[in-house]
């Protein structure tokens, strides 16, 4: 990931110039007649700019930065000067344009920054820049770049530029795949089973690959050969699931290899992932051998006598639970009722720092209060938190920390409300800095018979927490 395109006033003033430029497009076609070169009617030039202006909006108005905690006495700098991820669509999608331009308009240098505060020899976001575009650092820390003329004459004259923006834009709005209404249906999970959840991951920043190469070595345990495996990941790949990005960012680096044998491979839809329609979601993703027992589909089960494992599909509507899943769980837990269920969504049910996702929890919260469910693991936030015992969940943990920036925020003084233990190690322990980025990771899910044991490992390998259910 460019620096650049991670930071939040550069985002919205290219979106703002599309704007214009779309604007001005249709206003010269409309004067010469349709005569320009262009595949897109100004009709669709002025919907576009409506969308971004909408978008523009939306995003300004936005509260992004959760109150971080405060190192040599000073508040971090805004986390959107250097991990920007918009939680809207359209941000994204301009988002990954401009990559893509970028890298084919620019030099692009992997160096130290002029306020890179790095631990160790690996940037807390990135270190890949924009040769040309300038950096400033202000007093208090804010990451500055100059005025982005370069980019705009180099992208906004491309006459492929508005062409791009649009088609990945009309895709979000129109385009969407179809849903596919059957659930995958994989070879029983034979006991012991092992599963290994890892949320938020596809960014392909260095400390996502680290990441990765804590998952290997989990691999590579001992007790994992005699163990059913499966890795799963929980959602999103970024800046707007589009095909290179699942190349680059998940399928490359994605941690199970042919040398791993029957170790298995699953991966949820997040809201990333169906903001270019989820086209590369089911085509690229769903279509690699390593995702074969997902059947093309982007919700499915595991199961033996003694738990099921349901993941579901919280994207496609985003926050929501489209079609028949909701009944679906119901039938499965009415079907064995002798078996735990373990539920997987992207979307959190509920959060101590956000709401939780609304649509999801009205089809599902009716079905827990029938029967208590037993676990329920989630992304979309970037933070590691366990809950235990609240709202018929006896236990809820979001893994959300794979592969995103995140500042640790501010501890409250009262723990919220069924919160057991949140991650909050600082990345940057030997670093002098300002940003107090927390830690990435993953969780590691034993099942044994009726119990259930699980550990929290970080990107540095170090086993932070663990707990045991029966």
């Amino acid at each position: 990931m460019l620096a650049q395109a991670l930071h939040r006033d550069l985002v919205l003033e290219l979106v703002e110039a599309t704007a214009e430029d779309a604007e001005r497009t249709a206003a010269l076609h409309r004067d010469r007649g349709g005569g320009l070169a262009s595949t897109v009617k100004p009709d669709d030039l002025d919907m576009l700019a409506e969308t971004l202006r909408e978008t523009l909006v939306a995003e300004r108005a936005t509260q992004l930065d959760v109150t971080a905690v405060q190192t040599l006495g000073s508040p971090a700098p805004p986390k959107h000067d250097f991990a920007y991820m918009p939680r809207g669509a359209v941000a994204s999608i301009v988002q990954s344009a401009f990559e893509t331009f970028a890298r084919e308009s620019f030099t692009v240098h992997r160096r130290k920054l002029l306020d890179d505060r790095r631990s160790g020899l690996k940037p807390h976001v990135t270190d890949e820049h924009i040769a040309d575009v300038p950096l400033t650092v202000t007093a208090d820390g804010r990451r500055v770049w100059g005025r982005f003329e370069v980019a705009k004459h180099k992208i906004l004259s491309d006459p492929r530029w508005v062409k791009a923006v649009f088609a990945m834009v009309h895709r979000s709005l129109h385009g969407r795949v179809p849903f596919n209404p059957q659930p995958a249906a994989p070879p029983a999970l034979a006991d012991p089973a092992r599963l290994i959840l890892i949320g938020d991951w596809g960014s392909g920043l260095p400390r996502a690959l680290d990441v990765r190469d804590r998952v290997r070595t989990v691999l590579a345990e001992p007790d994992t050969a005699r163990r059913d495996t499966h890795v799963i990941h929980l959602g999103d790949v970024y800046y707007a699931g589009e095909r290179k990005e699942y190349v680059d960012r998940f399928l490359d680096p994605w941690p199970v290899t042919a040398e791993h044998g029957d170790v298995g491979s699953f991966t949820l839809a997040g809201n990333h992932d169906m903001y270019t329609g989820g086209e590369a979601f089911y085509a690229t993703a769903l279509a690699d051998p390593r995702f074969a027992l997902q059947e093309r589909s982007s919700w499915f089960r595991l199961a033996n006598d003694h738990w099921q494992v349901l993941g579901l599909d919280s994207s496609y509507e985003d926050g929501g639970l489209y079609g028949d899943q909701a009944m679906w769980v119901r039938r499965m837990r009415a079907q064995h009722p002798d078996a735990k269920t373990i539920l997987l969504t992207h979307h959190q049910l509920f959060s101590a720092y956000e709401d939780g996702a609304v649509a999801m929890r009205a089809k599902l919260m009716p079905v827990a209060a029938e029967r208590p469910v037993d676990a329920w693991f989630w992304g979309h936030e970037h933070r590691c938190l366990v809950y235990r015992d609240l709202e018929n969940v006896r236990f809820a943990s979001c893994v959300g920390h794979g592969g995103i920036p995140e500042y640790v925020p501010e501890q409250a003084l009262t723990p919220p409300k069924g919160l057991v233990y949140e991650y909050r190690d600082v990345h940057s322990t030997h670093s002098k800095g300002l940003q107090p980025w927390i830690t990435f990771g993953f969780a590691v899910v034993d099942l044994d018979g009726p119990r259930m044991h699980v550990r929290y490992i970080d990107e540095r390998g170090r086993e932070h927490w663990s707990t045991e259910h029966e």
